[in-house]
């Protein structure tokens, strides 16, 4: 072993130059920025490197002893969970000695270019993701599961299409939620108020995992990453909103202010949850080999927003701790199967997210500069409770994650010799 290491390791530029593209490839595609970090130093180890990365969304360092910097303009804008395996398998290989770098180098140029899901296959998590959201939100017609899921469908061929055509996300994610609020108006007809049936294909279209990766850099004192990742979300939820508000314009309807749904029971909530998780698995391009994970931890975290919601908790409560929850599980089970933490634990609580209030709180600040006298400043004050309880909402979830991060973080260190 240590002779075959010998023999494909040679420091200098070739190695310097797989280094910087192998955590380039994982930075681009979803990696948080810890998981990059260690496998910098993995890698660097294998390869016979001192090396040091300073992660960036533009622009990110790479330092090599006291002889060289180099630098790569890998955004990481790209969740691609199946090129982050692949590239983490590569590294592995080569930490071991079952790998030539000179053959690591023409699996990364493929890893790098792993295709998404099949556009078949993306369609269906789509459907299923925007009919599971249907699900846990009340919606029993078949007719309303009907047409989001022709939304949701419709919505998954126009990103495509505009990827082929080398639209950006903001485009991509207009376009999706233009189709849902045209799709709901036109169901519901001309000059009505609609709801869920326009919430469930946008809510798909949330970055989720960006959100999550910005909260960790920033509990991880990478500001200026994490902050980044956190604008570029809000920028993405900016463009959703701005197609779904043309898109019901056009279809001559606006956004319901009350949008509710009735209760789910226990038994309806946890299964849909847990199948809600594995279609955002499948889109987030996980293996199927382990999409068991967030199924059984996303359906685990519903019921325990459930039990707590029962004992009349507040949303906010419910939704931190079965975040909590996923994150004490997930985080050592991703560390030790070197799983995507961000993707696997954003796919098992993306139902807790509290779309019915955004909504609420976007339908009320449309409708506020043409609602004068009481009514509007009855509007304003529900618009405001919604937008604070969302806010409220998504903060708890965030915190769970990160206690349950620095917990498991505090215990390695606890556990590790001096």
């Amino acid at each position: 072993m240590d002779t075959l290491r010998q023999t494909i390791v040679s420091p200098g530029r070739d190695a310097e130059s797989f280094l910087v593209e192998a955590i380039s490839v994982l930075h681009a595609n979803g990696a948080e920025s810890e998981r990059a970090e260690r496998r910098t130093r993995q890698l660097a180890h294998a390869l016979g490197l001192n090396a040091r990365v300073e992660l960036g969304w533009s622009w990110s360092d790479f330092s090599f002893g006291d002889h060289s910097v180099r630098g790569s303009s890998a955004v990481p804008s790209g969740v691609a969970s199946n090129r982050v395996f692949a590239v983490d398998r590569i590294i592995n290989e080569l930490d071991t000695g079952l790998a030539a770098l000179a053959d690591a180098w023409e699996r990364l140029r493929w890893a790098a270019v792993l295709p998404p899901p099949h556009l078949a296959v993306f369609a269906a998590a789509c459907v299923a993701g925007g009919c599971g959201l249907a699900v846990i939100f009340g919606i029993r017609g078949t007719t309303a599961l009907a047409v989001i899921a022709v939304c949701c469908a419709a919505g998954a061929f126009v990103r495509r299409g505009l990827a082929h055509r080398g639209a950006n996300a903001y485009t991509q994610s207009a376009a999706a939620a233009l189709v849902a609020g045209l799709g709901a108006a036109i169901s519901g007809g001309a000059g009505s108020a609609v709801g869920l049936i326009a919430l469930c294909p946008c809510l798909i279209l949330v970055p989720g995992p960006h959100l999550l990766n910005g909260s960790l850099d920033i509990a991880a004192l990478r500001i200026p990453l994490g902050a980044s990742r956190l604008v570029y979300a809000a920028a993405v939820m900016t463009a959703i909103t701005a197609g779904l508000l043309v898109g019901l314009r056009l279809g001559q309807a606006h956004l319901a202010t009350d949008i509710s749904g009735p209760g789910v029971p226990l038994w309806v909530e946890v299964p849909t949850a847990g199948f809600l998780a594995v279609a955002y698995g499948v889109f987030y391009g996980v293996p199927l080999r382990v999409l068991y994970w967030p199924c059984l931890v996303g359906g685990a975290a519903h019921a325990v927003r459930w039990t707590v919601a029962q004992t009349g908790a507040d949303a906010w409560v419910g939704a931190g701790l079965a975040c909590l929850f996923a994150g004490l599980v997930l985080v050592p089970v991703c560390a030790r199967w070197q799983l995507p933490f961000s993707t696997i634990g954003f796919a098992s609580v993306v139902s807790l997210l509290p779309g019915v209030l955004l909504f609420r709180a976007l339908a009320g600040f449309a409708q506020l500069p043409s609602t004068a006298g009481a009514p509007g400043g009855q509007l304003l004050v529900e618009t405001a409770d919604n937008a604070s309880s969302a806010a409220l909402v998504l903060l708890a979830m965030a915190l769970g994650f990160l206690v349950a991060d620095a917990a498991w973080t505090h215990i390695r260190s606890a556990s590790s010799p001096s």
